[in-house]
Order: C-alpha cells, then structure tokens, then sequence
C-alpha cells in the first residue's frame, strides 16, 4: 500500500478505473481527465463504479469531464460506489456527469462513510430513492465540507436531494443550485436529514432569473430539507426555491423544511425566502428581496464567513463561493 503523502498519481480515466482493483490506496490526479470514452464501456453501462473505498483520493482541483454511468438496475452508484469509514475525497471535480443508478445514487458517491471536501459536481443523476447530487447517503460516520452540486437531480421515488439524498452525518460550508425532481421527502440541499447542516444553503433560481423546479407530488417538499427527522440540526442556513412553474412575480417558494418529527429547537439561524406562504417554526420566512440584504441575517458573520451583493444577490459563502 502506497503511502497517503506520496499518493499514486492518475493521468488517464483507464488508471481511474483500476482504483476498483486498490480501493485501500492513495491516489491524486495529475492532470484533467477526459471520461468521454466510458459512455462506450461495458455494453453501454459505461464506467465500473469503485467499490468499498478506503483510502484518500485527491483530485488537485483536476476536473474529470464526461463521466457516463448508466446502471438503473444496481444500487450504490457513482464515480465511487461507497466510500468506508476513515476514507476521504477532497478537490474532486465532475463536470459534466451522467449517473443513472437505482438507489443510493449520486455523482461522486453512491454511500459515503467517508469525508468529502472541497468538491464539486456538475450534471445529471436519475436514480429511485437515495438520489443526490454529490452523493446519494452520508451516514453517521460521514462528512461533506466546501462541497456544491449544478444540474438536475431526477428520483421517482423518495429522499432526493439537490446535494444529498439523505444525511445522517455533517454538511457544512454547503450549497446547491441543482433543479430537483422526486416523489417524496425532497430538499433542495438534501431531501432527509438527521444529521447537522452549518453554513450551508440551497438556491433553485437559474443564473437567466427563470425559475427552475422542484417538481413532486408536494410531499415533504422542503427549499432547503424536505424532513428533519430526530437529532437532525440546521444552522445559520438559507434558502430560496420555486415552486412549480410560478413566475418570479408571483412567486411562493418552498420553507425551509417541510416536515419535522417536533424538534423545533433543532434549527437556528436559519431563513427561507417566499411571498404568499404561510410561516413555519422551522426557520423565518423573509420576503425575496429582503434575502438579498445582509440585515435579514442576524448575528451572520458577512466579513469571514459570509459575503452578499447587498440588494443584488443572495449570501455567498468566502470559503466556498458560487
């Protein structure tokens, strides 16, 4: 096993294919990879995912274009199948992806144990339950910080997620711009929750103004967290969603979270933006223009933590910017 402060560099996307032989190494990428071939590997199916990874993965920041998964019939999908305990994935880039999976499905991670930092995924994921951008379960022992995911998130079935399906570890210095499509428990940022979210936030407004869709059958539809389940905590998080296909001008939104097993005091310092929508204990609701002033944010830090275009744009995290 090689050591993790002389990692085994990755040029080609066939060497990233064989972390699946080496799933306890350490690996760093040494350059761009273009993963356009996958679409063509396996009869269609395209890239193997990398199975009960162990060890570190750091992508410097490289991207990784074209990566094509298209296994409906398999669960635990993405570039890493699932990530174990004591593993970690930091700077990986995807953009663009296409991951189609059955549950447990995400970009970069189908099931993370793992940490997962300063990365960042751009593209489509179609799965049934368990569907997120980054990944589709972070569980208790798992962790993502500086992380974002673009694109359409796609389940037709429950607990989808603009970032992650489900998550019973950490989310913090967190956001996602994805457009969410699923049946149940749906979050702009992840779709159910039982662990903790800091400093993290969900917008599903395109870069043109339109408004993009969450789209379900309005069950545990949440701008941020579809449900909160027991021991889940949000903090110093926001969001602004649209609901269907209103227009900007008669705009109501989704709350902050929809749905809750009574732990009110779970959430602090946390705001939802929406007209024409009825309040809820889980976060303040502000009118939309109010989430673009810094006022709105009491106590937020807009000097190290945060910063804002004040009257123009929606807070930005420093360490983390859109």
């Amino acid at each position: 096993m090689n050591d993790p402060d002389d990692p085994c560099v990755i040029t080609t996307v066939e060497q990233l294919q064989r972390l699946d032989y080496g799933p306890e190494g350490h690996y760093a990428l040494g350059s761009a990879i273009d993963a356009s071939a996958t679409k063509g590997w396996n009869d269609g199916a395209g890239f193997q995912p990398i199975r009960a990874f162990a060890g570190t993965f750091d992508g410097r920041g490289n991207v990784i274009s074209g990566l094509y998964i298209n296994r409906p019939g398999d669960n635990n999908v993405g570039l890493f199948a699932d990530t174990l305990e004591g593993s970690k994935v930091r700077d990986a880039r995807l953009a663009p992806a296409t991951v189609t999976g059955g549950s447990y499905v995400g970009m970069l991670v189908g099931e993370a144990q793992g940490a997962i930092v300063r990365s960042h995924v751009e593209g489509r994921v179609e799965g049934g339950s368990h569907v997120g951008g980054l990944a589709g379960v972070v569980l208790p022992n798992g962790s993502v910080t500086g992380a974002s995911a673009r694109g359409q998130i796609v389940g037709t079935e429950a607990l989808v997620g603009g970032l992650v399906g489900r998550s019973r570890g950490q989310i913090d210095s967190s956001y996602s711009l994805a457009a969410v499509t699923g049946r149940s428990d749906v979050g702009g940022l992840v779709g159910s929750s039982g662990g903790n979210v800091y400093r993290s936030y969900s917008l599903q407004d395109s870069a043109d103004g339109e408004p993009m869709l969450i789209s379900t059958r309005e069950l545990r539809v949440g701008g941020l967290i579809g449900q909160l389940t027991e021991g889940g905590t949000v903090q110093e998080s926001y969001t602004v969603s649209f609901s269907g296909s209103t227009p900007l001008t008669d705009f109501v939104g989704h709350p902050l979270v929809s749905a809750w097993s009574g732990y009110e005091e779970g959430v602090s310092d946390s705001y939802f933006g929406g007209n024409q929508r009825q309040d809820s204990p889980m976060g303040e609701r502000r009118a939309v223009k109010d989430m673009k002033l810094a006022a709105t944010y009491q106590g937020w830090d807009f000097a190290a933590v945060w910063s804002i275009a004040e009257g123009d744009g929606y807070p930005d995290l420093v360490s983390n910017p859109r």
